[in-house]
């Protein structure tokens, strides 16, 4: 008698193996793991033909951006993004497809018995859940022939599991301090760290607006490793029409120059000034992908912005009440945040429904908000990062920011009651977390 086929894994038991790795063995920086793992998988990491991103904030639109431009031109691009806000698949695209569910069940079965392997050699160990889905992603844009892969580092850069890589060219974006406890705790030895993605004789994009001090480090970086440094702000001139609030609350028209030419007006749905900054840096590394002979014209630059969609970016998610969702989750962001909510508000109040993982500085945070938002509602994000809500009571309360505190469950009804009673605008904000705790639906 033949005995029955075993029954395949179901995804859902599949990605709670993965999730297992995101206690003990989630953060453990250093490049033996991955680049063992990725043999046992057979990858060659170098052959993938790549952009890689570091930086604080902005990486993940820039990113993005540069894939969008990339698929119009009609390369098969690769987008490798962290973390996701709804489901793991979000994290691994191709031209903007996410992975398919059958694919990548069977990629991280594949992985997983990597890992074993790997992990089972002297002085080895396990990987962490970002080198399994940083492995994942590598065979699956090799195996799928893309023609470029874009590549977001998860944490610094230097010991990164994503830079085991040989890229075109790198870039980075303005860097603030996050993440202090692995990577340092001044600007200088976090762009350090960042800057470890500069590839010797491999240009870099340096994105504005940089402290000079991180500044400093990448441009002796650069220096040291003969890499030529294209600064984004001179190479590109970018002009934006703001969104108009009572018809196209989340467009902006950018008027984009760059050496070359002056190219079409652009609708851009991501609103926010330093969206301007990240296109920047997305059109000089198309500009110095292109003089490598790849075929990227202005028409796709302009197609290719045209049509992205990044969820969790200024998303305008309802209009009664306007209710805003930005995933700026550090000091950082929330400045860059406040400054493109200060168009928005147009005179009205601005509540927050706010949430924080247990490694952000919240005292920070809410003072880099708190010149515009006038009444914060506090959630505790499930355990065991969630930031328990009475600690984000003492930091919003001490920030000057009437505060209190609301059941998850029932966060997300009250507070658009609230602000629909004080006719204000509801800004969700404080962790990529927050969406799917919220009960938000998937884009």
């Amino acid at each position: 008698m033949t005995a029955s086929p075993a029954s395949p894994t179901p995804l859902r038991d599949l990605l709670a193996a993965l999730y297992q790795r995101t206690g003990g063995y989630s953060i453990r920086l250093g490049l033996d793991t991955t680049r063992a793992l990725l043999a046992e998988l057979g990858v060659d990491p170098l052959a993938l033909p790549c952009v890689h991103l570091a930086g604080t904030n902005g990486k993940g639109s820039t990113a993005a951006m540069l894939a969008a431009i990339c698929s119009a031109a009609g390369l098969r691009t690769g987008l490798y993004t962290s973390p996701h806000l709804f489901h793991f698949s979000e994290r691994i695209r191709i031209d903007g497809i996410p992975i398919p569910d059958d694919v990548l069940s069977d990629l991280i079965d594949q992985t997983l018995a990597a890992d074993a392997r790997q992990a089972a050699a002297p002085d080895a160990r396990p990987a962490t859940f970002f080198e399994l889905a940083t492995a994942i992603a590598f065979k699956y844009f090799l195996d799928q022939h893309v023609h470029l892969a874009i590549l977001e580092t998860g944490m610094g850069g230097r010991l990164d599991a994503t830079n085991v890589v040989d890229p075109l060219a790198s870039v980075i974006l303005p860097i603030g301090l996050e993440h202090t406890a692995y990577l340092g705790n001044t600007l200088a030895a976090i762009a350090t760290e960042k800057g470890g993605i500069i590839k010797p004789r491999r240009p870099v994009v340096i994105g504005a607006p940089q402290a000079p001090e991180a500044l400093a480090v990448l441009l002796d970086l650069a220096a040291r490793r003969q890499a030529p440094v294209l600064h984004a702000a001179e190479q590109v001139s970018i002009r934006a029409t703001p969104p108009r609030p009572a018809t196209a609350p989340d467009a902006q028209t950018l008027h984009i120059q760059t050496p070359d030419s002056d190219l079409p007006p652009v609708r851009l749905h991501l609103p926010g000034a330093f969206q301007l900054d990240n296109a920047a840096c997305a059109i000089t590394t198309i500009l110095y992908l292109r003089s490598l002979g790849l075929p990227l014209p202005d028409a796709a630059i302009v197609d290719g912005l045209s049509r992205l969609r990044w969820p969790g970016r200024l998303q305008r998610l309802s209009d009664d009440p306007p209710t805003y969702l930005d995933v700026a989750h550090n000091p950082h962001a929330a400045a860059a945040l406040a400054a493109a909510l200060r168009p928005l508000r147009r005179g009205r109040p601005l509540f927050l429904l706010c949430g924080l993982l247990t490694d952000k500085d919240a005292p920070a945070y809410f003072r880099a908000l708190r010149p515009v938002v006038d009444r914060a509602f506090l959630v505790g994000l499930p355990p065991p990062r969630g930031t328990d809500p009475s600690i984000l009571l003492a930091a919003a309360t001490a920030a000057g920011i009437p505060s209190e505190i609301l059941p998850l469950g029932d966060a997300l009804p009250a507070a658009r009651a609230a602000a629909t009673s004080a006719h204000a605008l509801l800004l969700l904000a404080g962790s990529f977390h927050l969406p799917a705790a919220l009960g938000l639906p998937p884009p």
